[in-house]
């Protein structure tokens, strides 16, 4: 046990705990304004953050509300766009009246298909008199396309004849992809034409009007099963007559002569034409010729 008179000892901190007791005493005044200055400048912080965001968030709900009614509003005319996404109406051209044989008659009419970007797949013609259907038929019309279209050896026509285009089948295509088909599925070549008349013939072919005489060349890497021949005597800018031929399964780079002969009786003529048809958008229409070693006909 200590003595009476001895001293007692002091622990290692406590004279660091009095000093820093005695200095918080000394600057507890200090150190709450620290405090306060510091609370506040915390509040001011966020009450001023706050008002930012606030303001912030006003800010975007106008460019929300902007943006959302931008949105629900119409900006596309889709009435000015509607014609340019329909096709044009087929320009038809008044009926043509030629006399054939058997006291019968021949009708025609131009139809042009003036859109680039839509073919006619298939439609139906009807000639009309009076409201009663002297001939009907059936045709296709390509993009930017302009053609005939007949019915022959019609009976009992006098008078104005109407025609009717019904049924038509339209497709939406594109430019460049007929094109290509077109690149690759060339028509016909029509070479050496050669028009004889009646008095040409001689006197040993009193019955005929007249002959002409082509050749058609194949000259796709294609064969075609049937290409359609309209055979145009001229006179002017109209026609005087009119001759329908077929050629059957052409192979590419064959030749086939035609000879078509005509009545008596022709009207005078400027100009013979021919004109070949093929439908490219009928598959049927066309085959991939395979060769067997043999040169083509």
């Amino acid at each position: 046990m200590p003595s009476s008179g001895g001293t007692i000892p002091t622990r290692p901190f406590s004279n660091f705990k009095l000093k820093t007791s005695l200095w918080f005493v000394n600057h507890r005044i200090a150190l709450k304004k620290s405090l306060v200055m510091t609370l506040a400048g915390v509040s001011v912080f966020l009450y001023g953050y706050s008002i930012i965001r606030v303001l912030d968030l006003a800010r975007s709900q106008g460019i929300q509300r902007s943006i959302i009614n931008d949105i629900l509003q119409d900006r596309i005319d889709f009435m000015a766009l509607r014609p340019l996404m329909l096709s044009k109406p087929l320009s038809v051209s008044s009926v043509e009246i030629m006399s054939s044989v058997g006291g019968t008659s021949d009708l025609a009419v131009f139809v042009r298909n003036p859109n680039s970007n839509f073919t006619v797949t298939s439609l139906r013609y009807r000639f009309l008199q009076a409201g009663r259907e002297l001939a009907s038929g059936t045709g296709f019309i390509l993009p930017d396309e302009s053609k005939y279209l007949f019915s022959f050896a019609v009976p009992d026509v006098s008078g104005t004849v109407q025609v009717e285009l019904s049924d038509m089948v339209w497709r939406r295509i594109k430019v460049a992809n007929f094109q290509s088909l077109r690149d690759s599925h060339p028509p016909v070549s029509i070479q050496n034409v050669k028009h004889l008349s009646g008095i040409d013939l001689g006197p040993v072919n009193k019955t005929l009007g007249g002959r002409t005489q082509f050749t058609v060349v194949n000259t796709s890497v294609f064969g075609y099963r049937q290409v359609g021949l309209y055979i145009l005597m001229k006179n002017g800018d109209r026609i005087a007559a009119v001759q329908y031929t077929a050629v059957k399964d052409l192979d590419p780079l064959q030749r086939r002569n035609v000879v078509v002969n005509w009545p008596s009786g022709n009207p005078l003529t400027t100009e013979v034409a021919v004109i070949s048809e093929i439908n490219l958008y009928d598959s049927n229409a066309f085959y991939k010729y395979q060769t067997d070693g043999s040169i083509p006909r």
